[in-house]
Order: C-alpha cells, then sequence, then structure tokens
C-alpha cells in the first residue's frame, strides 16, 4: 500500500516562505524525520507554477513532501506505513489530521481541493482473466486490461469524485503477476475554501470507501 495526500491552494493564496514552511514541518511533523536542509530548486519568476520549488525527504526516502505553488504532495510509500503499523486509511487518521493541523493551523494555508490516492495490489498467476470476469463479465481471452472509471457522491454537500483504476503488472524481484488497484477520491475544484473539518470529512469518507473495498 502506498498514499499520496495532495492540497490544492486556493487561487491567489501561493505560499512562498518555503524556508519557514520546512522549520514549522519538520518541528510539527517531527515523526517523518525529514533531512535538512530541504531541496530549493531555484526557478525563475514566470516558471509555471505547477513545477516544485522546494521538497523534503527522509533519509530513508520513504516519505517525500513536495511543494509547488499550485499545491503540496505528500507521498508515503509501503516500508514507512508497514514499520508505523499504518495499514489502513482508518489507521493513519491521527497523522492525517496532525498533517492538516500544521499545514492549516501553523501555517495559515487556505485550500479548495483534497486529494487522497492510495496504491495496492494483488497477486494473481491470470490478472487479465481475473479481471475481465470480475469487471468486464466476459469469458473471451484477454490478452492485456486496464479499466479506469469514476463516480460522484457528496459529502458536506460537496462534489466528491471517486475514482478506481485497475491495471495489471509484475513484481520486478519475483516477476509474480499482479492486479494492481488505484482509488483516488478527491473533491470539485469549485467547493470553496475547504475548513480542517470538511477536509477531515472527505478524509474520514475515503477511509470508508477505501478501506472497506473489496474486489
Amino acid at each position: 500500500m502506498e498514499y499520496v495526500f495532495s492540497f490544492f491552494f486556493v487561487p491567489g493564496s501561493v505560499f512562498l516562505d518555503y524556508e519557514n514552511a520546512s522549520s514549522v514541518i519538520r518541528t510539527n511533523l517531527s515523526q517523518f524525520q525529514f533531512v535538512s536542509p530541504s531541496t530549493y530548486i531555484p526557478l525563475p519568476l514566470d516558471a509555471p507554477a505547477e513545477i516544485p520549488r522546494m521538497q523534503m525527504l527522509r533519509a530513508d526516502q520513504t516519505v517525500k513532501m513536495t511543494f509547488s505553488n499550485v499545491k503540496i504532495d505528500i507521498a508515503i510509500n509501503n516500508v514507512f506505513l508497514s514499520s508505523n503499523n499504518y495499514g489502513t486509511l482508518g489507521v493513519t487518521r491521527a497523522l492525517f489530521h496532525k498533517i492538516i493541523n500544521t499545514l492549516m493551523g501553523k501555517l495559515n494555508l487556505e485550500f479548495n481541493r483534497v486529494a487522497i490516492i492510495t496504491s495496492s495490489y494483488i497477486k494473481d498467476s491470470e490478472p487479465e482473466k481475473y479481471l475481465s470476469s470480475r469487471l468486464l463479465k466476459i469469458s473471451e481471452p484477454v490478452k492485456s486490461l486496464g479499466l479506469n472509471y469514476s463516480t460522484e457522491e457528496f459529502v458536506d454537500e460537496k462534489s466528491i469524485n471517486v475514482i478506481k483504476d485497475f491495471q495489471t503488472g509484475f513484481i520486478n524481484e519475483t516477476r509474480d503477476k499482479i492486479i494492481i488497484i488505484g482509488h483516488e477520491i478527491n473533491n470539485h475544484p469549485d467547493s470553496g475554501n475547504l475548513t480542517e473539518n470538511t477536509i477531515m470529512s472527505i478524509y474520514d469518507f475515503a477511509s470508508n470507501k477505501i478501506d472497506n473495498f473489496t474486489f
């Protein structure tokens, strides 16, 4: 399992004091043990907003936090999750709340969109056959298959996109065939400024959807 949490800035509220942000985050999210100093990417003032300006990284590279003028991404891989017993989004809730409190409460950042993304896999000797039988209900031999679909739901009267992605692949070390299952849950960018409570409601919605997903 891997998690990515993305927080999109309210347009016009771009936060530029990356050195201060780095210090506050390192203090308040000490469990990530980000190395010091952070990596700053020198860019011209007219560089595209989505290009990263700063990156914070654990020494073992299991957690990475990336800042652009559009959003903040926090990527947490399976090694960190497993070693800290973060097996589900439900168990990870307190950590996510601490991240939100640091970004919004300590740094006074404003967001209008949040995305919660997870990736996991299951082993199967015939992943294409399994996917086609479960998702397409067909019996013909399938050599390759990938499927992505989305639905709309509502949390606190805000439109929520629920995206599921199914792909086939293999584990590099063992060459075992696998089915890669991706989930992304995000709100519509026209939702307006999000409060901490609303973001946590979206997180709880995602936790319920993803933790209880069976396939």
